[in-house]
């Protein structure tokens, strides 16, 4: 199974998700309160009861979250979702150094969330699954939504220190 198989549907049609992903996912309730075992370091193993696709159709849709934790990430989704766009566009648009969103493009490109191509001198990228791209939207139109609801903005959360997920090493930055 591959994550390119679920298709988004409104919420009044019935869930795109396969039967075996009904069960584990739908909850009629959440646990009222679970404890966290000791850590030992160790990974614990996945559940013997889930089935193997399963898992890995998880650990692929955490991979590609991921990708896109990053802000930075985000807006250069947004500067390429309705359509591809020259580097130099995109970043004017992100508004970071050229060196940093190409890092981010090249990551984002060898992740399979965008293509590239190359005209002449200059290099052109846009969106690789227009999926993407509304899995994006989707979550930006519930934060939104969230926002709303409550009347209040929230504070934006503390950045972290060093890098995001999934990001690469600056080659001058000590191992």
């Amino acid at each position: 199974m591959r994550i390119s198989d679920l298709t988004l549907r409104p919420e009044s049609e019935a869930p795109a998700w396969p039967e075996t992903m009904k069960s584990s996912l739908l909850l009629s309730k959440p646990p009222q309160s679970v404890s966290k075992p000791p850590s030992t370091g160790v990974r614990a193993a996945p559940d013997p009861t889930l089935d193997r696709d399963l898992v890995e159709l998880l650990d692929r849709a955490a991979e590609t979250f991921a990708i896109l934790a990053g802000p930075v990430r985000l807006r250069i989704l947004h500067a390429v979702c309705d359509g591809e766009r020259p580097v130099s566009e995109i970043v004017s648009i992100v508004g970071q150094s050229q060196t940093n969103v190409s890092q981010h493009l090249a990551l984002m490109y060898r992740a399979g969330v965008l293509r590239r191509r190359r005209n002449g001198a200059q290099v052109f990228y846009g969106i690789a699954d227009p999926k993407v791209v509304s899995v994006c939207r989707l979550m930006c139109t519930m934060v939104a939504s969230e926002n709303d609801e409550v009347g209040v903005e929230r504070e934006p959360t503390p950045r972290r220190r060093g890098r995001q997920p999934g990001a690469t090493r600056n080659a001058r930055e000590p191992r």
